[in-house]
Formats: structure tokens, C-alpha cells, sequence
């Protein structure tokens, strides 16, 4: 009998009813570190679980590649993709979903922004974010609130701030783009998922939400071209 058909991995209604799978990983990585999965209603994957085999599969890009998906796609995605049709969501590419060379020009474009010198030069922001955090915690604490949830209220907020202040973007629009990033990259949980009804009409009202949001940030920068951040760069 398989381990696991690698429903267990991937489903995030289980992740929600019993947490993560540590004893499967556990078992997996004791007995098949490389281990192929044919669940019921999607492609079938490997389900690599040795840090060694990740790192020694993230150096070889040009046989591990992104470009068609990160995600198993359901069978029937699967079909229509074999049989030429591409829908809005299909053809969306974010910088994790690039191949070289295409990824690498991309990626040179932020990399500046996240050298040790650069990220000396957000130390303020990043010192000011973590004592917020710590110290909203503490006040709930103090006002009887006992526990939190440590995902939403710093996991996420903390690298959020961060990230939207080498990007640009004020703390008065984090929670767009925490939640357009969010459906972007977890559109198919319930959680997460948009209210139109068809996946492709879906995604397209999401593309035109990011492109009218960033549109105006770029629009700005033009306007004050002296403002150094990411943004800046990417509207010159």
C-alpha cells in the first residue's frame, strides 16, 4: 500500500481540519524521499521531503523547471491545456513561475534592493515593524487576550511591511495587496477565492485590480522620480 496518493500534501481543507502532516513527512522522508503521487482529482507528482534533494533541485533549473505551474493542476486543466487551450489564468506568469533566462532578467531588476547594504538601509523599518508587532501582543496579553494567531498577525504583517517599503507602497495599502497577492497565489482556497463564479473571469478581474493598483504607484513615480525605491525603478 502507497504511502500517500499526495491528497494529504496539498489539499488546504486538511491542512485547516489537522494541521500539518508532520508524522506523513516524517515517514516519507524515512522511507520514500522521492515519492510519486496520483491523487484522485489531480496530475500525478513527486513529493520530494530531503532538504538535500530540494537544494540539489532548486541548482538545476533547466531540468526542474517552473514555467508550466508549481501547483499539480487538476486533470481536467490538465486536458484542456494538452488540447491548446489556454485560458487568462493559465498564461499569467509571476517571477516564480520563470524559467532562465527570462527569470534571471527579472529577478535582476529587484536584486539590488535586497543586498546587505541595502538592507541596512531599511534597518529603521524593519526594527520599528518588529517592536509594533511585539508590543501589540504584549498589549493583548495584558488586556487578557491570552492566545494568537501567530500566521495573520506576524508572519504575515512583518515581511508585508517590509516588503511594501522597498517597494513603494504605503502601509495604508497593505491589506490590498496582501489580499490580491493572496488570491493570486491561493486563488482555488475557499479562503481566498474570488466571488465571480468562473475561474477565467476570476483572474481577469484580479489582473485588471493589480494593474489599476500598481498603475497609479508608477503613475506617481514618474510624476516624483526622486522617490527611491522599487517602484521608481520600475517606472523609468
Amino acid at each position: 500500500m502507497a504511502i500517500t496518493d499526495g491528497t494529504e500534501l496539498l489539499d488546504p481543507q486538511r491542512y485547516a481540519t489537522h494541521g500539518y502532516p508532520h508524522e506523513l513527512w516524517t515517514r516519507m522522508r524515512r522511507e520514500a524521499p522521492v515519492h510519486w503521487c496520483e491523487p484522485v482529482e489531480l496530475v500525478p507528482f513527486w513529493a520530494i521531503t530531503k532538504h538535500t534533494h530540494i537544494c540539489e533541485i532548486s541548482k538545476q533549473p533547466d531540468v526542474f523547471m517552473s514555467g508550466n505551474g508549481i501547483v499539480p493542476a487538476t486533470k481536467e486543466v490538465a486536458e484542456r491545456l494538452a488540447r491548446g487551450e489556454r485560458g487568462p489564468f493559465d498564461m499569467m506568469q509571476t517571477i516564480i513561475t520563470m524559467d532562465p533566462p527570462k527569470h534571471r532578467a527579472y529577478r535582476k531588476v529587484a536584486s539590488p534592493f535586497f543586498t546587505p547594504h541595502a538592507m541596512e538601509r531599511i534597518d529603521d523599518v524593519v526594527k520599528a515593524s518588529a517592536r509594533r508587532l511585539v508590543d501589540r501582543l504584549y498589549d493583548k496579553q495584558r488586556n487578557g487576550e491570552g492566545t494568537f494567531d501567530f500566521v495573520t498577525e506576524v508572519a504575515v504583517q512583518h515581511p508585508l511591511r517590509i516588503l511594501c517599503s522597498i517597494l513603494g507602497i504605503s502601509e495604508a495599502d497593505e491589506p490590498t495587496v496582501l489580499r490580491l497577492t493572496q488570491e493570486l497565489f491561493a486563488g482555488e482556497d475557499p479562503e481566498f477565492k474570488r466571488s465571480e463564479a468562473d475561474r477565467n473571469a476570476a483572474f481577469q478581474a484580479l489582473g485588471i485590480e493589480f494593474l489599476q493598483f500598481f498603475g497609479k504607484i508608477i503613475a506617481d513615480r514618474r510624476s516624483n522620480p526622486a522617490k527611491d525605491d522599487l517602484a521608481g525603478i520600475l517606472a523609468n
